[in-house]
Order: structure tokens, then C-alpha cells, then sequence
């Protein structure tokens, strides 16, 4: 019988008795009397039965009470629930299990952490990472256990949408990426990977560009000394060697650009991972890098468009050469009838956005994704044209990473580009 079926030939049932009841006691003489006896035992009778559920459910491995009815139907539901919830848990351990010993045989340290930030579960990885006998972290507070102050406010922050990276203070310390996971009812699941000697081949190769651009400046110097005092001399003099001269000054004024930039993004990377506290109003930046490019490109329109006023936490110096490359790089290779449109706004999902927009002769799809590469250009002649040196948007890539933005290009053949540097809640304070 249906469920709707059972419950209303309870209800007939219980309603018969109420009725014969009252009839008996109008027999008897005492109506309401005999009809409270019988309420009175109906009551009994759902008591016995809850009783009976609540001894069955107190030992869960037993058999549901035998009844028919609603009741019968309500023992039946429970021990069905109770069946799917002893398979569901039996998948659930089994996966646990299998996810334990994959994390098990990972070299990686990975970390099981409860909601309150307590370890549950470590493989042996991290057991080693840490210095702790077998165990002997599970219990403990994570933040404890991982005693670095950019974790612990990263920990606790509970923004992990970007990976943690951690360098070492001391020469000989080491250096950790960490990610992590949340599942659960706000359970973690914590990586820790140790990345020094991807480190210190990355402090290698660092230092080694930015010395021999430091060693690149003397000699560079010297040279351009000598092709301006040999362009000031009498064309007698020069006449013959006139055009020589005047490209060797062209090349040397490259390479000085070229080992500025190179000094520059050197210096951008080594600050790139550090906490950045200072607050910038991009409006008032926005304001002065078209103002001084105006000056420099006088027959090109800048449209600025600021309607935010809230401040991003950062570097002011840092933000300026971003902006100006995206700018610069739209003005060389835009035509000269169509403004650069540039905006500082607020997006719908309350992210601020600054956006570069040109109507120039665009980019092909299969370049864009490698713009960002050091030394990469879409066409090498172009890039002489403009006196480019392929360091521009890798310059703006680093100082968008450094400020917890993500650079994004969208660009049509034909139609122009689009430079977006997207800000995140996090890098974003009240002006």
C-alpha cells in the first residue's frame, strides 16, 4: 500500500476509536470519560512505539522492530536510510583509505588538517620535512608545526586560490612552495613541496643577469662617449664614416634600454614574492604616466577613463613601469588616428581593472599566449622599427604577479588589442 494510503487508514483507525469510544461511554453513561480512556491508550500505544525505536536505534546493528502499518512503514525507512548510509560510509572510508596511500608514496610532504587547524593525517614525507618521529605531528597545530610567520598568515587567511612560496632567510635554509586544499566541512589538505634547488638555480641565473648587465655598462658607456664626441666632430673629419657612427650610437642606445630593462626586471623578481604594504592611488598614476607620454608622443591621444578611487597595495615605482609599457606598447603599434583608450574601473565581481585598449594591427592567436616571454616578439622587424627589446610584458607579467593581479590579453587581427591587468579583493584597499 502507498505511504498516503497507509497514513489515512491510520488516521480512520485512530478516529474509529475516538468514536466507539464516545458511543460506549454514551452507553455507559459517561461519554467523555470513556472517550479520554480511549485517547489515553492510543497515546500508549505511539509511546510503546517510539520507545521501541528509540531501543533500536541505540543498537543499530540490530533488526528494525517488527509492525505494520505506519509504523511498520517507519522502521522499514530508517533501516533502509541507515543501509545507504553504511554502503555510503564504506565508499567514503574505502576512498579515504586509497587517497592515504596515494598521498603515502608522494614525495611531496602532504598534510590532513581538521577545521580548527590540527593535524590529522601526515605521510612520512612530511614527517621528514618537519623533523618529527613517526606520528608525531598528528594533534598538533600546523602553524606550530610549519613555524614560518608568511604561513601561519597565510594559513589563517584561508585565501588559497595562489600557492604559498616560502624563501630562505639564511644561506643554507630552504625554500617551500605550499598549496592547499579545502574539503570537507572545512577540512584542509596541505602540500608542501621543497623547491631550493629550483631556488637557488633561479638565484643563480638571476645574478648571473643581472651582473653581466651591471659588467655591460662601462663598456656601453665608454662607446657612447665615443660615437656622440665623434657625431660632434666636422663632417670633414666624419664624412665618410658618418653613417657607421650614427648606427653604432643607434645600437648602443639600445643596449643601454636593453640592460635597463634587464636591471629592471631583476630587481622586480627578487622583491616579487614579499608582502607589499604601500598604497598606490592608480588614478593619480594613471594621471601622470599619460601626462609625461603626452609629452613624448604630442601628436598621439591618451583617453583616460578613472572611475574608481580605491588604492591597490603595492609599489609605486613598480606599477608605473607596468603601466607605462602597456601604454607605450600601444601607442607603438596602434595607428596614429585612434586614441589609446585607457581605464581604471570596477568590475561587476567587484575586482578593479586597468585596461589598455588599442586599435592597432592586433595579434595572431597562436602569439599571444608566449607575449609575456622574455625576449619574444611577434615580428622581429617590427620590434627594430619601434625600437622594442622583447622585456616590455615580461616587465608587466612579474610586477602583476608581485601584486596579486593576473594579466590578461585579448587581441583581433586587424582590430586591435586589449591589456587587462586584473586586481585581486585581497590587493585592493578603501582610498
Amino acid at each position: 500500500m502507498s505511504q498516503r494510503g497507509l497514513w489515512r487508514r491510520a488516521s480512520l483507525r485512530a478516529l474509529f476509536l475516538l468514536l466507539a469510544g464516545y458511543g460506549l461511554g454514551v452507553f455507559l453513561g459517561h461519554p467523555w470519560l470513556v472517550t479520554t480512556v480511549a485517547l489515553f491508550g492510543l497515546l500508549v500505544f505511539w509511546i510503546w512505539q517510539l520507545y521501541r525505536l528509540d531501543q533500536w536505534l541505540d543498537d543499530a546493528d540490530a533488526p528494525p522492530p517488527e509492525a505494520s502499518g505506519v509504523w511498520g512503514q517507519l522502521f522499514g525507512h530508517i533501516h533502509d536510510i541507515q543501509t545507504r548510509n553504511r554502503e555510503e560510509q564504506g565508499l567514503l572510508s574505502g576512498a579515504l583509505d586509497y587517497l592515504r596511500d596515494s598521498l603515502k608514496s608522494m614525495r611531496d610532504a602532504a598534510i590532513i588538517v581538521n577545521t580548527n587547524g590540527y593535524v590529522v593525517w601526515m605521510n612520512v614525507s612530511a614527517e621528514e620535512m618537519l623533523g618529527l618521529e613517526p606520528y608525531g605531528g598528528v594533534g598538533g597545530a600546523l602553524i606550530e608545526l610549519v613555524d614560518y610567520p608568511e604561513f601561519a598568515k597565510y594559513f589563517t587567511a584561508q585565501n588559497y586560490q595562489r600557492p604559498l612560496r616560502i624563501d630562505p632567510v639564511e644561506k643554507d635554509g630552504i625554500s617551500l612552495l605550499i598549496q592547499i586544499s579545502t574539503f570537507g566541512e572545512g577540512d584542509r589538505l596541505v602540500f608542501l613541496r621543497d623547491i631550493t634547488e629550483h631556488f637557488r638555480l633561479e638565484k643563480m641565473r638571476k645574478d648571473f643577469v643581472a651582473n653581466v648587465s651591471h659588467e655591460l655598462r662601462t663598456p656601453l658607456t665608454v662607446l657612447k662617449g665615443y660615437t656622440e664626441t665623434l657625431l660632434t666632430l666636422d663632417d670633414e673629419l666624419t664624412g665618410k664614416i658618418q653613417k657607421p657612427i650614427s648606427q653604432m650610437d643607434m645600437q648602443v642606445q639600445r643596449m643601454e634600454v636593453l640592460v635597463r630593462d634587464l636591471l629592471w626586471l631583476s630587481r622586480i623578481e627578487s622583491v616579487e614574492t614579499r608582502e607589499k604594504t604601500g598604497s598606490v592611488n592608480m588614478s593619480g598614476l594613471l594621471e601622470e604616466v599619460a601626462y609625461y607620454l603626452g609629452a613624448v608622443w604630442p601628436e598621439r591621444k591618451i583617453a583616460l577613463d578613472c572611475t574608481e578611487t580605491d588604492d591597490v597595495l603595492g609599489d609605486f615605482m613598480e606599477l608605473q613601469s607596468a603601466v607605462s609599457n602597456l601604454i607605450v606598447n600601444a601607442l607603438k603599434y596602434s595607428d596614429p588616428r585612434h586614441p589609446v583608450s585607457v581605464r581604471w574601473f570596477e568590475r561587476g565581481d567587484n575586482k578593479l581593472i586597468l585596461e589598455v585598449s588599442d586599435r592597432g594591427e592586433g595579434i595572431a592567436p597562436e602569439h599571444v599566449p608566449r607575449l609575456t616571454e622574455r625576449f619574444y616578439r611577434v615580428e622581429k622587424s617590427r620590434s627594430k622599427q619601434t625600437g622594442g627589446t622583447g622585456l616590455g610584458l615580461a616587465i608587466v607579467k612579474h610586477v602583476a604577479a608581485a601584486h596579486q593581479a593576473e594579466l590578461q590579453i585579448e587581441s583581433e587581427l586587424e582590430k586591435g588589442s586589449t591589456f587587462r591587468l586584473v586586481f585581486a579583493n585581497s590587493a585592493v584597499t578603501t582610498a
